[in-house]
């Protein structure tokens, strides 16, 4: 019982060490985004199903829809996976025991948007927006694994800003929150050989 108290508290540590690399890159603009023609919803199922145990530890049902089977578009795999991982760890923190999690990826004409819906407890409206600051945390938790570092969403928010990309919040206090994050619908012109 305690190793894994441990093995879960050196993950909480490794994880809030490389986001705070990652945002003093980004604010330092030693940071380059690596665009490559990618599957993104093969992507994104996948780093969905790749939580899927960690949320059936409380019960939680995982669930994944888009609306195309595959789409091509210019992005950057690792930070699309860190931003998803966020997103996702931030919704199976929140949700309670037998709870839901919908991850659902819509593409449009000049946008693709991918949401994350929980059933959680939502964000006091009083948070607004403050949610995607440094060190911002909503408070009122009483018990130590909700409390996060208030890195990740705005590790999130910065890596969006690079990919031309938005992320915004919708609540409902006795349904839980949407985070929902658009990037543009677009594909990398490759040479002609």
């Amino acid at each position: 019982r305690y190793l894994d108290i441990m093995k879960q508290n050196c993950y909480r540590l490794l994880k809030m060490v490389n986001n705070l690399i990652e945002i003093n890159r980004i604010d330092s603009g030693f940071f380059n985004i690596d665009l490559k023609n990618e599957n993104i919803v093969h992507i994104v199922r996948e780093m969905t199903l790749s939580v899927t145990e960690y949320a059936k530890i409380k019960n939680i049902e995982l669930t994944f829809e888009s609306n195309k089977p595959k789409h091509i578009v210019a992005v950057d795999i690792f930070q699309l996976e860190r931003i998803m991982l966020n997103l996702l760890s931030n919704a199976i923190k929140f949700t309670p025991t037998d709870g839901n999690i919908k991850v659902s990826l819509k593409v449009e004409d000049e946008d693709i948007f991918i949401s994350v819906a929980d059933t959680g407890p939502g964000i006091p409206e009083k948070y607004g927006n403050m949610i995607f600051e440094r060190y911002c945390q909503t408070g009122g938790k009483s018990l130590l694994e909700k409390r996060g570092s208030g890195m990740g969403l705005y590790l999130v928010k910065k890596l969006l800003d690079k990919m031309n990309g938005r992320i915004w919040y919708r609540n409902n206090e006795d349904k839980g929150t949407t985070l929902t994050f658009s990037l543009p619908n677009k594909k990398l012109e490759l040479a002609q050989a």
